[in-house]
């Protein structure tokens, strides 16, 4: 088992490199944009339709809300997302995205939906229950992590 432990290890690094290194090049040549990789998380946070606050993107990408204000900045001025005043409270403004910003977040989808059909590919239902097990595992302990490291 330690053994399998530490092939497991050692994919799972290569993967997260890889899948982060290609998909910004990916979608950098797809689109040809000028976005880095929390740049366009960011644009996935904000998503289609949803009108989030800037805290509330912040709060899903683990970002401090004045760091998540410079990301936001960048995305306003380079046309991806639009700031929306509300019209029953000025001091509430919301996200959007712009068809720019729409066409990078339907990109960024596709790339994980293509990655996520390849990996299940020539399975068994019963092998893409183990792996969504797993998964599910490997997300309960970064949860875990997440929350007993939070400073509230």
């Amino acid at each position: 088992m330690d053994n399998q432990i530490k092939t497991l290890n050692t994919k799972l690094v290569q993967i997260f490199n890889d899948v982060r290194s290609i998909e910004e090049k990916e979608l950098k040549f797809e689109l040809s944009s000028n976005l880095n990789l929390r740049d366009i998380h960011a644009i996935d946070a904000i998503s289609l339709g949803r009108n989030k606050t800037v805290s509330q993107v912040a709060q899903l990408m683990q970002l401090t809300p004045s760091s998540m204000t410079s990301v936001i900045d960048k995305l306003v001025k380079n046309e991806y997302v639009i700031r929306l005043q509300s019209t029953s409270d000025r001091r509430l403004v919301k996200l959007a995205l712009t068809v720019k910003g729409a066409e990078i977040y339907t990109a960024h989808k596709n790339f994980h939906l293509k990655m996520c059909e390849f990996l299940l590919r020539g399975l068994s239902d019963i092998e893409v229950e183990i792996i969504l097990q797993a998964v599910d595992n490997l997300n309960d302990f970064l949860e875990k992590l997440h929350m007993s490291n939070k400073v509230e």
